[in-house]
Protein backbone atom coordinates (compact mmCIF):
# COMPACT_ATOMS: atom_id res chain seq x y z
CA UNK A 1 0.00 0.00 0.00
CA UNK A 2 0.88 3.66 -0.15
CA UNK A 3 3.30 4.94 2.49
CA UNK A 4 4.63 8.46 3.18
CA UNK A 5 8.25 7.35 2.63
CA UNK A 6 10.62 4.50 3.59
CA UNK A 7 12.40 4.51 6.96
CA UNK A 8 15.77 6.33 6.98
CA UNK A 9 18.65 4.28 5.55
CA UNK A 10 21.90 4.39 3.63
CA UNK A 11 23.92 1.94 1.51
CA UNK A 12 20.78 0.87 -0.38
CA UNK A 13 20.19 0.42 -4.09
CA UNK A 14 17.58 2.03 -6.32
CA UNK A 15 16.89 1.05 -9.91
CA UNK A 16 14.31 1.89 -12.60
CA UNK A 17 11.86 -0.65 -13.99
CA UNK A 18 12.19 -0.70 -17.79
CA UNK A 19 9.34 1.40 -19.21
CA UNK A 20 8.31 -1.00 -21.97
CA UNK A 21 7.10 -3.48 -19.33
CA UNK A 22 4.95 -1.19 -17.20
CA UNK A 23 1.71 -2.82 -16.21
CA UNK A 24 -0.16 0.43 -16.83
CA UNK A 25 0.22 4.06 -17.76
CA UNK A 26 -0.49 6.73 -15.20
CA UNK A 27 -3.09 9.07 -16.64
CA UNK A 28 -3.86 12.47 -15.14
CA UNK A 29 -7.02 14.51 -15.55
CA UNK A 30 -6.78 18.26 -15.86
CA UNK A 31 -9.99 20.25 -16.46
CA UNK A 32 -11.57 17.36 -18.29
CA UNK A 33 -8.61 16.87 -20.60
CA UNK A 34 -6.56 13.67 -20.43
CA UNK A 35 -2.81 14.00 -20.77
CA UNK A 36 -0.74 10.94 -19.98
CA UNK A 37 2.96 10.69 -19.37
CA UNK A 38 4.46 7.30 -18.72
CA UNK A 39 6.50 7.51 -15.53
CA UNK A 40 9.42 5.27 -14.65
CA UNK A 41 8.88 3.48 -11.37
CA UNK A 42 11.97 3.16 -9.19
CA UNK A 43 12.58 0.21 -6.86
CA UNK A 44 14.51 0.68 -3.62
CA UNK A 45 15.87 -2.45 -1.95
CA UNK A 46 17.53 -2.94 1.42
CA UNK A 47 20.18 -0.79 2.99
CA UNK A 48 21.35 -0.11 6.52
CA UNK A 49 20.52 2.27 9.33
CA UNK A 50 23.72 3.57 10.95
CA UNK A 51 25.29 0.11 10.47
CA UNK A 52 23.11 -1.11 13.35
CA UNK A 53 20.21 -2.52 11.34
CA UNK A 54 19.86 -3.91 7.80
CA UNK A 55 16.74 -4.04 5.65
CA UNK A 56 15.42 -6.54 3.09
CA UNK A 57 12.33 -4.60 2.08
CA UNK A 58 11.24 -3.12 -1.23
CA UNK A 59 9.73 0.31 -1.79
CA UNK A 60 8.44 1.60 -5.11
CA UNK A 61 8.70 5.29 -5.96
CA UNK A 62 6.16 6.32 -8.56
CA UNK A 63 7.08 9.72 -9.98
CA UNK A 64 4.33 11.32 -12.05
CA UNK A 65 4.34 14.37 -14.27
CA UNK A 66 1.23 16.21 -15.34
CA UNK A 67 0.55 19.42 -17.13
CA UNK A 68 -1.70 22.02 -15.55
CA UNK A 69 -2.63 25.37 -16.97
CA UNK A 70 0.77 26.19 -18.41
CA UNK A 71 2.61 24.54 -15.52
CA UNK A 72 4.26 21.18 -15.21
CA UNK A 73 3.64 19.58 -11.84
CA UNK A 74 5.45 16.64 -10.30
CA UNK A 75 4.22 14.22 -7.68
CA UNK A 76 5.91 11.25 -6.10
CA UNK A 77 4.22 8.39 -4.29
CA UNK A 78 5.96 5.69 -2.29
CA UNK A 79 4.39 2.24 -2.14
CA UNK A 80 5.44 -0.86 -0.28
CA UNK A 81 4.39 -4.03 -2.11
CA UNK A 82 3.53 -7.27 -0.37
CA UNK A 83 6.31 -9.72 -1.17
CA UNK A 84 6.00 -13.49 -1.28
CA UNK A 85 8.29 -16.44 -1.78
CA UNK A 86 10.04 -18.99 0.37
CA UNK A 87 13.49 -17.60 -0.43
CA UNK A 88 13.28 -13.95 0.63
CA UNK A 89 16.83 -12.56 0.78
CA UNK A 90 18.38 -11.82 4.15
CA UNK A 91 18.70 -8.14 5.15
CA UNK A 92 21.78 -6.48 3.64
CA UNK A 93 23.51 -3.32 2.52
CA UNK A 94 26.16 -2.43 -0.07
CA UNK A 95 24.59 -4.89 -2.57
CA UNK A 96 23.54 -4.43 -6.18
CA UNK A 97 19.96 -4.57 -7.43
CA UNK A 98 19.06 -4.02 -11.09
CA UNK A 99 15.91 -4.62 -13.08
CA UNK A 100 15.44 -6.56 -16.28
CA UNK A 101 12.10 -6.44 -18.08
CA UNK A 102 10.74 -9.30 -15.90
CA UNK A 103 12.92 -9.49 -12.77
CA UNK A 104 14.66 -7.46 -10.13
CA UNK A 105 18.09 -9.09 -9.73
CA UNK A 106 19.80 -8.85 -6.33
CA UNK A 107 23.43 -9.86 -5.92
CA UNK A 108 25.82 -9.90 -2.96
CA UNK A 109 26.24 -7.16 -0.39
CA UNK A 110 27.01 -7.59 3.28
CA UNK A 111 24.91 -8.56 6.26
CA UNK A 112 24.77 -6.83 9.63
CA UNK A 113 27.74 -8.87 10.87
CA UNK A 114 29.84 -7.47 8.02
CA UNK A 115 29.99 -10.80 6.18
CA UNK A 116 30.20 -10.39 2.41
CA UNK A 117 27.56 -12.30 0.42
CA UNK A 118 27.49 -13.82 -3.06
CA UNK A 119 23.92 -15.07 -3.25
CA UNK A 120 21.67 -14.25 -6.20
CA UNK A 121 17.95 -13.58 -5.82
CA UNK A 122 15.26 -12.73 -8.36
CA UNK A 123 12.13 -10.70 -7.67
CA UNK A 124 9.41 -11.47 -10.21
CA UNK A 125 8.12 -7.99 -11.12
CA UNK A 126 4.67 -9.30 -12.04
CA UNK A 127 3.99 -11.43 -8.95
CA UNK A 128 6.31 -9.82 -6.33
CA UNK A 129 7.67 -13.30 -5.54
CA UNK A 130 11.29 -13.80 -4.48
CA UNK A 131 13.35 -16.82 -5.49
CA UNK A 132 17.01 -17.69 -5.04
CA UNK A 133 18.85 -19.11 -8.03
CA UNK A 134 22.21 -20.78 -8.55
CA UNK A 135 23.29 -20.20 -12.15
CA UNK A 136 25.67 -22.49 -14.01
CA UNK A 137 29.32 -21.48 -14.19
CA UNK A 138 31.85 -20.07 -11.72
CA UNK A 139 30.18 -17.72 -9.24
CA UNK A 140 31.69 -14.39 -8.20
CA UNK A 141 33.55 -14.35 -4.87
CA UNK A 142 31.62 -12.95 -1.88
CA UNK A 143 31.60 -9.15 -2.18
CA UNK A 144 29.94 -5.84 -1.41
CA UNK A 145 30.29 -2.29 -2.80
CA UNK A 146 30.33 -3.65 -6.36
CA UNK A 147 28.26 -2.37 -9.26
CA UNK A 148 25.79 -4.15 -11.52
CA UNK A 149 24.41 -2.89 -14.81
CA UNK A 150 21.57 -4.39 -16.82
CA UNK A 151 22.68 -4.73 -20.45
CA UNK A 152 20.76 -5.50 -23.64
CA UNK A 153 20.47 -9.08 -24.87
CA UNK A 154 19.63 -10.63 -21.47
CA UNK A 155 22.86 -9.82 -19.64
CA UNK A 156 23.93 -8.21 -16.38
CA UNK A 157 27.49 -7.00 -15.82
CA UNK A 158 28.95 -7.15 -12.29
CA UNK A 159 32.20 -5.30 -11.64
CA UNK A 160 34.58 -4.84 -8.72
CA UNK A 161 33.68 -4.59 -5.08
CA UNK A 162 35.38 -5.53 -1.87
CA UNK A 163 35.37 -7.87 1.07
CA UNK A 164 36.41 -5.81 4.10
CA UNK A 165 36.72 -8.81 6.44
CA UNK A 166 39.24 -10.41 4.08
CA UNK A 167 40.88 -7.04 3.26
CA UNK A 168 40.29 -7.67 -0.45
CA UNK A 169 39.40 -5.22 -3.21
CA UNK A 170 38.23 -6.74 -6.50
CA UNK A 171 38.82 -5.47 -10.01
CA UNK A 172 37.13 -8.36 -11.83
CA UNK A 173 34.12 -8.57 -14.11
CA UNK A 174 31.37 -11.17 -14.31
CA UNK A 175 28.58 -11.50 -16.80
CA UNK A 176 25.26 -13.06 -15.85
CA UNK A 177 23.32 -14.24 -18.91
CA UNK A 178 19.96 -15.87 -19.28
CA UNK A 179 18.03 -17.51 -22.07
CA UNK A 180 14.44 -18.64 -22.37
CA UNK A 181 13.22 -21.83 -24.03
CA UNK A 182 9.90 -23.67 -23.96
CA UNK A 183 11.49 -26.91 -22.80
CA UNK A 184 13.90 -25.60 -20.12
CA UNK A 185 12.23 -22.34 -19.07
CA UNK A 186 14.69 -19.63 -18.00
CA UNK A 187 18.34 -20.73 -17.85
CA UNK A 188 20.85 -18.52 -15.99
CA UNK A 189 24.63 -18.73 -16.45
CA UNK A 190 27.72 -16.93 -15.06
CA UNK A 191 30.51 -16.06 -17.48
Amino acid sequence: GEVPYPPPRHKFSITPIPSHHHHHRRQHEDRGRKEGVEAEDLLLFGGALMDQFCFNDIYILQPSIYHGTGEIQYTMKWKQPTLTGQQIPQPRSEHSFVCTPSYGVLFGGKNLNGDALNDLHLLNLRTNEWMQIRPEGPMPIHRHNHISVSLPSNRILIFGGQNKKKAKIYNDTYLLEWSVSESAGVRWKWK
